[in-house]
């Protein structure tokens, strides 16, 4: 939808060919070679009849396969030029429902290609199979002659896909539908680890998180689950840790050992202490801060930083962020911040549970049996009201049984889908329903800067002609200015001046960077480098510098806004608080998707498979983000050993982490 399933015709059919014959050889030359048996069995005059009636089956189920295939095709096509991605056994699971039906008249009517065109090639493509099954003339061609033939032709094309011209990204683009379903059977089954392999890749993960942290007041207690930790001291007061001397020493002189002290560094912080509210600071060891600030989250679709005008001296190249620009100003704003998942349901997942994505699965439908605790319901917990407005149908894909269990609330309504309309409901909620002895958060996700970013009605009109990349800049802008009314409508609540606004993207999107308009393809610069900027008086941010340097990722977020409200609490998050010292020197971020990983260190971002056994469409790539923030000059042959390092020090993490997902071992079993 909007934009062509290839744009240069002759660099592809070729290999759309090869690569079709070859799958159709699959299945056709044991046909054959059952058509050579029964000449054979024919030739003796045994069981002719048999022969005769089993071939006539075998060859209609072919028929009626290769049918199937073509419709299977022809809906991948579709489902590629619409979503950027293929139709696949996970795709189905997130968007096959009610919600997603009722979208599809929409994509049809809205098709920038040939109008109604997906429904000639749809309803059209299975009788033209069969016409051509049944009208076109049989060759007289022997059996064995054309089994000859086909396998040399098979050969020919295989040698043409791997040696001649080897497919690079077309083999991805053109990957048949059947090819997919089966890889992904083949991932379905959980990757097991002995108990020697699991021990010592949960070692090398804590000793890397601990770096990360910069400091050793948290420990990790249960050797079943890798990344579960508590504060040193809570482990301590449940006896799970084995030091009793340190659990019972007082280091601080405070009267109290640190088995009841929350921080036995500093004599101004245990249970008896008076807790100085709003400072994020937890002096009394309550739990939480008291009167703690509030938060407001607003993940905006598809907002990416290479359109963000504050960021132009880090590489943006387009200017749509009116508002955003002008909120950066007495803003603490992260210039290196990346998304943790593509597309918008696996940003949301690493962003509420603080976890890398899964790179060949949707955790929102695959395990919806996760054990987990995400920030937004141990803030709920800890006394916040916890609200979600979305103006995207969160049952799309998936979203509603997680909101169900992260928020107490969630607001959709179909008649609210523009984002102006969805602003002025949240602000008119707020304003009833909140005050200022109770904190809260509240988040909101847009959708109408979402591809193909066709206007709203609320919009100007667009101009005749106008390209995908102007449809994007127009409605990001629209999408700041219903945020600017928000926010001017509620910035004189007397909750507010109080109140941290957190403004990220879920993801970014390419309109052909890297030749290719690929959700996430190659997770270049344009998919994965995202804004984030944090507005409010809240004394720990105010220590921050106006930009901040660090790599991060929306697995940080979590821990960031649970630091603001002074909540120390067990946890699973794979990410950092932001606000925590050296934290430029000491941050990275992880983007999985499909075989390919993204990993950001320092300005070094390295591109390869998740896997050393796996390939990645483009190789191994090593870009410098500060002096090529577009990613078009790689550096790999330049850094051997910085590359071999990442590698090195990346794969037994990801091994890990793939493991703990499909296991369920992140989270003690309620």
């Amino acid at each position: 939808m909007g934009l062509p399933f290839v744009s240069k015709f002759e660099w592809y059919i070729f290999h759309a060919l090869c690569i079709d014959y070859v799958w159709i050889m699959y299945t056709f030359i044991p046909l054959l070679l059952f058509s050579w048996w029964f000449d054979y069995q024919n030739s003796k005059q045994t069981s002719s009849l048999f022969w005769s009636r089993t071939y006539k089956i075998i060859f209609s189920l072919f028929v009626i396969l290769q049918g199937a295939l073509v419709l299977l095709t022809v809906s991948d096509h579709e489902v590629h030029r619409s979503f950027g991605t293929h139709l696949s056994l996970d795709f189905l699971d997130l968007y096959f429902n009610l919600s997603s039906l009722r979208e599809v008249k929409v994509f049809l009517f809205q098709d920038a290609s040939l109008w109604f065109i997906p429904y000639l090639l749809f309803f059209g493509s299975l009788p033209a199979w069969f016409i051509l099954h049944r009208f076109v003339p049989r060759s007289q061609v022997h059996p064995k002659t054309a089994l000859i033939i086909l396998i040399v032709c098979f050969l020919a094309c295989q040698s043409f896909r791997k040696i001649i011209w080897s497919g690079g990204f077309r083999e991805k683009k053109l990957a048949p539908v059947l090819s997919l379903f089966l890889q992904e059977f083949k991932n379905r089954k959980p990757l097991l680890l002995s108990p020697l392999e699991k021990s010592s890749l949960a070692k090398n993960w804590q000793e890397h998180w601990q770096r990360g942290e910069g400091n050793s007041s948290w420990v990790f207690p249960d050797s079943a689950l890798p990344y579960y930790r508590l504060p040193l001291w809570q482990a301590c007061a449940q006896n799970t840790w084995p030091d009793s001397a340190l659990c019972n020493s007082d280091a601080d002189g405070d009267g109290f050992i640190l088995k009841e002290d929350c921080n036995d560094q500093n004599a101004q912080i245990h249970p008896l202490a008076t807790d100085l509210p709003s400072n994020g600071i937890d002096e009394d060891c309550s739990g939480i801060d008291t009167q703690p600030w509030n938060f407001i989250l607003i993940i905006l679709e598809s907002h990416r930083a290479l359109n963000a005008g504050f960021l132009k001296e880090f590489g943006a190249t387009h200017d749509a962020t009116p508002f955003l620009n002008q909120l950066a100003g007495d803003s603490k704003v992260w210039s290196h911040f990346h998304v943790s998942g593509i597309p918008t349901i696996s940003a949301l997942m690493g962003t509420h549970l603080s976890l890398w994505h899964h790179p060949t699965r949707y955790i929102a439908t695959s395990y919806t049996w996760l054990a987990h605790q995400s920030f937004s319901e141990l803030l709920g917990k800890k006394g916040y009201t916890t609200h979600f407005f979305s103006s995207a149908d969160p049952s799309w894909d998936n979203q509603t049984p997680w909101l169900s269990q992260w928020y107490q609330n969630y607001t959709y309504s179909r008649n609210r889908e523009q984002d102006g309309q969805m602003f002025r409901h949240m602000g008119q909620w707020m304003k009833e329903n909140l005050n200022s002895n109770k904190p809260f958060l509240v988040t909101a996700m847009t959708k109408t800067n979402h591809f193909p970013f066709n206007r709203v009605s609320e919009m100007p009109p667009y101009p005749p002609g106008i390209g995908l990349e102007d449809k994007m800049l127009r409605t990001m802008v629209y999408t700041e200015q219903s945020l600017k009314n928000l926010i001017d409508s509620i910035k004189t609540e007397p909750w507010f001046k109080k109140t941290v606004l957190v403004i990220m993207a879920d993801h970014g999107f390419s309109t052909g960077s890297h030749g290719s308009t690929d959700m996430g393809n190659g997770l270049y610069t344009e998919h994965t480098w995202i804004p984030l900027l944090m507005k409010g008086s809240h004394p720990k941010l105010m220590n921050l510098p106006p930009i901040n340097r660090a790599p991060s990722s929306q697995i940080d977020l979590g821990p960031t806004l649970l630091d603001l409200a002074g909540i120390a609490q067990a946890s699973h998050a794979q990410g950092h608080s932001l606000l925590r010292p050296q934290a430029e020197e000491l941050n990275s971020a992880l983007v999985l998707k499909g075989n390919e990983a993204l990993w950001s260190s320092g300005s070094w971002r390295w591109h390869g498979a998740y896997d050393p056994l796996l390939q990645r469409q483009n190789g191994i790539e090593l870009f410098d983000s500060d002096k090529d923030r577009l990613e078009l000059h790689n550096r790999a042959s330049e850094h051997p050993e910085l590359v071999k390092s990442f590698q090195q020090s990346l794969y037994p993490l990801i091994k890990l982490h793939l493991s703990l997902i499909e296991t369920n071992s992140l989270w003690p079993e309620p």
